[in-house]
């Protein structure tokens, strides 16, 4: 009954994430949009050392993605599903993250059927705005898989209340994540505030440093962005408009995206 149980469960977790590889192929070869296009040509125009030195100055991103995406590119090519198909990649290889995590017993008791991994992973995995990320030519769906593999192992780190191989994995998932999309600080920050309040002083201190030197490290490329980028805005009056920008609209849009995946679709009628 046991062995019986256990193959029922890996074989539910297999159909999971093989639904969830199958609903991202849906429509993956569409029409590259603007965000979409600058990525595929930098990878295509650029060299790697091209991209760190030409194009990352102009960008408003980290080059690590860009770095990856020309790797694999010169593997698989420029197609509509090639460039997308890492973004896929990523978004299960989160969705993998959120089940490990759910089955640490963290969430539940002791003894408790797991459950939590397999409905949270279902539920990342399904989301429409997930969806809709992970069929993109953009880095968002590579920083959400770092920064859970980083939470993976902080857990680990605080299951096992010191320092080993984890924490040094905890920390390269940050800076992987961090290098990938600048907004993961707010992760990292949480990260931080978190072992202040639990009192985990030296593990604090130690990631604080680290975060430190990656700071030095990447700060002369995001110094020249932040002034590149008010140029842009000097030069391009309504390039903010392009942007967007914080309205009552745009913040009641937030439900509507997180739920459908897309502001608008058709049949109108489906859509309101």
């Amino acid at each position: 009954m046991k062995r019986a149980a256990s193959h029922l469960k890996k074989k539910r977790v297999f159909l999971l994430f093989f639904f969830a590889f199958l609903i991202r192929l849906i429509a993956v070869d569409q029409s590259l949009w603007l965000d979409e296009a600058t990525t595929a040509m930098a990878v295509k125009t650029y060299s790697f050392a091209q991209i760190m030195i030409q194009f990352s100055p102009f960008d408003f991103h980290p080059p690590l993605y860009y770095l990856l995406m020309k790797l694999w590119t010169i593997i698989f090519g420029y197609s509509e599903i090639a460039l997308r198909m890492p973004s896929i990649l990523f978004s299960l290889g989160a969705g993998w993250m959120i089940y490990k995590i759910g089955g640490f017993g963290l969430f539940r008791k002791s003894g408790s059927k797991n459950g939590a991994g397999f409905w949270a992973t279902a539920f990342f995995l399904f989301n429409p705005l997930i969806i809709y990320y992970s069929q993109e030519a953009r880095m968002y769906s590579m920083v959400t898989f770092t920064v859970s593999a980083s939470f993976y192992f902080l857990v680990q780190v605080l299951k096992a209340d010191r320092l080993n191989r984890d924490f040094l994995l905890m920390n390269l998932f940050l800076i992987l994540s961090f290098y990938t999309f600048y907004a993961s600080i707010f992760y990292i920050a949480a990260v931080c505030l978190f072992l202040v309040i639990k009192k985990w002083y030296k593990i604090f201190f130690l990631t604080f440093a680290i975060w430190v030197l990656i700071f030095i490290i990447i700060y002369p490329l995001l110094y020249q962005q932040i002034l590149n980028s008010r140029e842009t805005l000097t030069l391009i009056p309504n390039w903010s408009s392009v942007l967007g920008n914080v309205s009552l609209k745009n913040l009641l849009l937030i439900p509507l995206k997180f739920t459908s995946g897309r502001i608008s679709f058709w049949p109108k009628m489906l859509y309101y």
